[in-house]
């Protein structure tokens, strides 16, 4: 509940409170949790969005469906989100780009999500800047651009912690690959996205030359 209202108080503070927060509970890994969430004393608005994620590989479970089936009965968006591991049941980047797109058909099937949040990673080096996975991005983006009308947008984790030189460049590589091939972008979960306070605002904010 905090967290929600955080972020809208963040919002207005600065200067955009009808901004929509993509993610109602970005922490909320529990259905139960992100129920909590959605009550709209705490801010969450029918403009809002909330995520259930297909987990790989490719498997769905209860708490999982139950976040879907109450995000669609407050009448919020419903973002699917998967992350195919390279290297891990799909297989090298081939397998990871079929199943990077089939993931998109899974989450408009299984939670009738409305957008979708594919975020495709390396199983060793736990980023999506590596070479073969900015392939997966390039051909999954073409392939769901090309034949859908469905609304994608790719998230990208680096290998590199924030306020680096490596970081601007990872991201570069991994927005130029999705931008290109259709997708959207969201950027940028630092440092694999895997240790406590490692987000900054800086990535964001850096400008491009």
């Amino acid at each position: 509940m905090k967290n929600v209202m955080l972020a809208r108080e963040a919002m207005i503070t600065a200067g955009r409170p009808g901004l929509p927060i993509q993610n109602a509970l970005a922490t909320a890994e529990s259905a139960v949790a992100l129920i909590a969430a959605l009550h709209p004393k705490y801010g969450i608005r029918t403009t809002d969005g909330a995520i259930a994620v297909i987990m790989d590989p490719m498997n769905v479970d209860f708490e999982r469906l139950n976040k879907a089936f109450v995000t669609l009965s407050y009448g919020l968006h419903l973002a699917s989100s998967a992350g195919p591991l390279l290297g891990g049941y799909c297989g090298g980047p081939e397998g990871t780009s079929i199943a990077n797109v089939a993931a998109h058909f899974a989450g408009a099937l299984v939670y009738k999500a409305t957008y979708f949040i594919p975020f495709a990673i390396h199983l060793k080096y736990g980023c999506s800047s590596t070479p073969d996975v900015l392939w997966v991005i390039n051909t999954s983006g073409q392939a769901v651009s090309r034949n859908t009308d469905l609304l994608s947008v790719n998230m990208n984790y680096t290998a590199a912690g924030p306020c680096t030189k490596m970081i601007l460049y990872e991201t570069a590589a991994s927005v130029k690959a999705a931008v290109v091939s259709g997708f959207s972008m969201e950027s940028t979960g630092a440092a694999k996205a895997k240790y406590e306070d490692r987000q900054t605002p800086m990535e964001s904010k850096f400008p491009p030359k």
